[in-house]
Parts: structure tokens; sequence; C-alpha cells
């Protein structure tokens, strides 16, 4: 079910959208496109809705989503490359974690008027690692198996689905939800040094972050050893407005792991569903991005049986504003298929809106621009948008000449939206 706050996100998206079309034909006339095209702009948000589905904050969604981003813990502390006031601290700290080869923690849940939710975490290396969540599920997780394995115990059931290795942008779940996986993004932010204190009678120093999403995020560090510690998040539930509280603790660097409690593999008497994406075609995601053409081989106006005759069968189907949404996660890709116009909207997806379970699309336009690419570099390339929205850490950008948006989160484009182009009525 929808939450209120998704609501309100997916509204605004939309009153951008309308605001776009009331400014169109002033700011640059669509001199080759019907109406009918800028009409798509109108079910960006129906199509597609990762600014608002990902990016929400509810006490209900993060226990789910805690192991999608653990492996990232440490891999994220190697990038943390200039915490402001902390640089030489920041660089001790990255030559000690490279040296990390497991490592285990505990999060801890706390709203006020609800009891604790503890998720306990093992991570056997990058891309491989195990969460035990409050309500009894066990998800596994290995990436170089493409798998993430999730155990239902009490009903004796388990769902198999893909799971990708993390690209260049990362795993976009709520960035508070693992606070260690919030450190490379804290550089750009003010942090200012905090007084030792003694954590489970063990000194140590710490720093908070001042302002951005990452206000009140505290990080206590072994003085000695240079490894995070304990940290600490304070906020408030979006969807109640109550206090949040949570703290990472209890964090156990190499240890040796059992290597059973991570395979990918049901017990014989449980119920499996099995979702798998097919990674068939070599490099899927370098296709070039040809805005008002396609993307690759595939061309706006293909029929069904065209694209699955280059793509194979899709790894889902879901209704769209006009037909069907065929999801090709492997590729990066979501595409839009009506009887009569064939493919007419092409989303190049990326982890950072989705998740692991599908790759982030690594190709770009002629102008060098696709996921993983900045405003500035947006600006740069297409020059000022006809709508342009920001919303927190999530936004978009309009063209018309060529028909394509950029949907970003924290100012880094996470998805490319081309719409078929048409002719004027």
């Amino acid at each position: 079910m929808t939450s209120d706050n998704e609501m309100k996100e997916i509204a605004i998206l939309d009153q951008a959208v309308s605001a776009f079309r009331r400014n169109r034909s002033e700011t640059q006339p669509p001199l080759d496109l019907s109406e009918s095209v800028v009409n798509e702009l109108e079910h960006l948000s129906s199509v597609s809705q990762p600014l608002a589905h990902h990016r929400v904050h509810t006490s209900g969604r993060w226990v789910g989503m805690i192991a999608s981003v653990a492996a990232m813990m440490f891999l994220g502390v190697c990038l943390w490359l200039g915490v402001s006031g902390h640089a030489s601290l920041a660089a001790e700290v990255i030559d000690a974690v490279s040296q990390v080869k497991t490592v285990t923690y505990e999060m801890i849940h706390s709203m006020e008027g609800e009891p604790d939710q503890l998720t306990k975490v093992m991570v056997a290396g990058p891309g491989r690692y195990r969460a035990e969540l409050p309500s009894g599920e066990v998800l596994i997780v290995d990436t170089s198996q493409e798998r993430q394995f999730r155990l239902f115990p009490e009903e004796k059931r388990a769902t198999l689905r893909s799971a990708f290795p993390t690209d260049a942008m990362s795993v976009g779940e709520s960035d508070r939800l693992l606070p260690l996986k919030s450190l490379p993004m804290m550089s750009q932010f003010k942090t200012t040094e905090l007084p030792s204190r003694v954590i489970d009678n063990q000194k140590t120093v710490g720093f908070v972050c001042n302002e951005g999403p990452y206000v009140d995020l505290k990080v206590w560090v072994d003085p000695d050893t240079l490894l995070p510690v304990r940290m600490e998040s304070a906020s408030k539930d979006a969807s109640t407005g109550k206090p949040v509280h949570e703290v990472t603790q209890n964090i156990v660097y190499n240890d040796d792991l059992d290597e059973t409690l991570f395979n990918v593999a049901a017990p014989s008497d449980y119920q499996v569903d099995s979702v798998l994406a097919s990674s068939s075609t070599a490099e899927p995601n370098t296709f070039p991005i040809v805005p008002n053409e396609g993307v690759g081989s595939l061309h706006f106006g293909m029929k069904e049986s065209e694209v699955i005759e280059t793509l194979g069968k899709p790894i889902n189907r879901k209704p769209a504003p006009k037909g069907q949404l065929l999801e090709y996660g492997a590729h990066g890709l979501h595409l839009e298929i009506s009887s009569d116009e064939g493919l007419r909207v092409i989303h190049c997806i990326s982890q950072a809106s989705y998740g692991f379970n599908v790759r982030s699309f690594a190709g770009k336009t002629d102008k060098g621009v696709g996921v993983g690419s900045s405003i500035q570099q947006i600006r740069a390339a297409y020059g000022k948008p006809v709508q342009e929205y920001h919303n927190q850490n999530a936004g978009l950008m309009s063209y018309i000449s060529p028909v394509v948006t950029f949907q970003f989160i924290d100012d880094v484009v996470c998805e490319v939206t081309l719409l078929k182009p048409g002719k004027a009525e």
C-alpha cells in the first residue's frame, strides 16, 4: 500500500510535470512534437516512481532493506576521502578498513511508543551478506552468484531473486538506515569533532555531521585500530513524525564466519518461489543512449515481438498508462510498449533507485550523460531544462529537444527516461 508520504511526493512530481506543460511553449517551443508526446510527462511518475518509492523513510520499510546495503559498509568507507575537519583521520580509517575481511554488527531501530527492532548483519566480503530481520525472516545475498535469497522459517517458504554486484551508484536505499554507508557521502557536509567517549569500557573519538541528510549522525572510532565502533542517528519517522533513534553497535571485525550461513539454497522441506533475471546478453547495459531514437538496437516503434527477439523474455510485466511495462533488470532497462505505438517509453534505470536486483545502466548519450552523471554535467551538455524540480535530495530535469528526462538523487542521475517523439499535428 502506498503511504501518505509517497502519495505526497508523487503529487509533487505531478505538479512539476504540470508546470512543465504550462511553461513549455514560452521557454522552448517543441516544433516537431505533438501534444501527445508532451502528455507522456504526465505519466512519468506512474510508469516509474523511483524518487517517491525508494527515498521515503518509513518505520516498516527499512527493516527489510538493511542487508541490501550492508555490503557497501566497508567499500563505502574506503571511498571516504575528505570529511571536513577530519581529513587525516579519514585517511587512516580508509587504510584500516582496507584490511578488513569480514564483519558482523547489530542495528537497533527505536521509535517512540514502539518496541525496539533488532537486525543482525554478517558481511563475508564484497556482495556477500546475511541479515536476520526482526520479523524472523533471513535475507542472504551473494552478488557473485547474482542471487538474493529470503527465508520465511515459520512458513517453510523461500524466495530466490536476482542480485547484481553493486556498481558506481551503489544501492540507493535510505542512507540513514545504515549510517556506515553514509560516511563517504558526508564529505561534502560540515562535521564537528566530539569529546572522547567511553563505549563498552573502550575509549573512542568521534565526530558529528551537522548538515545535509546526515544531521545528527554521530560516528565513534577506536583511536588505536581506527575502525568504527558505534554510530548513532536521530531523525523523525516520515509518516508519524515520531522521533526515531538508530544505532549500529557490537561491530566485530575479521571473525571466522560459517560459510554455510551464506548459502543461497533452500532447505529441502521449503517451498521456493524463484524469479531470476536473464543476463545472457554480454554487456547489455553499455548500449548507447540516443534521445528521440532509442537505446542501442532498441528503437522507438518496435513491436513487442521485436523487443523480445532482441533482449529475450522480460523478467516481469506490469500495467502501464498505455500498454505494458516490460522489466529487463539485468539490462538496466524498463520498457513501455503499446499495441498501436510499439516501444514508446524507455527507462534507463539504476541500483540507486531500484536496489541490487537490477543492473545500473552504463550507456551514455552522445554528450556523455547517463546514470551517475551530475546535474552540472547535464547543464553543460543540454543547457537549461524546460522544467527543473528539486524536493529535498530528489528531483528531475526535463528537456523537449531532445525529449528526455533526467531523474536524480543527491544531485546524481539515477534514471534517464526517453520518450518517443511525434510529429506536430
